[in-house]
């Protein structure tokens, strides 16, 4: 009896640690960021920048392709300032080939 519940507390550590190793990163282990991480961050940053005022919630609406070499990726943003909430179409162009930035374009919408 005392060797069959050591071989179930075996079985439950040894089951448990490769559920904790499936679902926990390993210390050091890199995770890729989008392709599109760098225009939110100048979405984020131009938006709160342009409007002088804090962004409660981003996503990302796509890619447009424009031509050959440029691009447009796609977000639209929740501002708040001054106790009042309101969305914010932003479109980045980007050189897809130099991955500059061209133009940041914005269309307030509702939140």
């Amino acid at each position: 009896m005392r060797a069959q519940s050591y071989l179930i507390a075996a079985a439950l550590l040894i089951g448990s640690s490769s559920f904790m190793a499936s679902v926990m990163p390993l210390a050091g282990t890199a995770h890729a960021e989008p392709a599109y991480a760098k225009w939110g961050r100048v979405a984020v940053e131009q938006t709160s920048k342009k409007y002088q005022a804090e962004i409660v919630d981003y996503r990302y609406d796509g890619r447009r392709v424009i031509s050959s070499s440029e691009a447009e990726e796609r977000f639209k943003l929740i501002v708040r300032k001054s106790g009042r909430e309101f969305g914010v179409q932003v479109a980045v162009r980007v050189n897809s080939r130099s991955n500059e930035l061209i133009q940041v374009n914005y269309q307030e919408t509702d939140a």
